[in-house]
């Protein structure tokens, strides 16, 4: 499942810059919602899991208390 994610994210991203967009990956963020452990790393650059996140302006957890 790592090694999937890690390729599409890095899709995702080249696709961005294909259509002149960027996607600052230093502030990418991601959020498991069990007790799986992934490593994440696009270009060199680690995204490491948050165990909660604000998504406009609302506070969710990974456990979704």
């Amino acid at each position: 499942m790592s090694t999937l994610l890690n390729i599409t994210l890095k899709s995702h991203f080249e696709w961005l810059k294909e259509i002149g967009m960027h996607c600052n990956q230093s502030k990418t963020e991601f959020m498991i919602f069990g007790d799986e452990k992934f490593n994440i790393e696009v270009s060199g650059v680690k995204i490491l899991p948050k165990d909660q996140m604000k998504v406009l302006g609302t506070i969710i957890d990974n456990k979704l208390d």
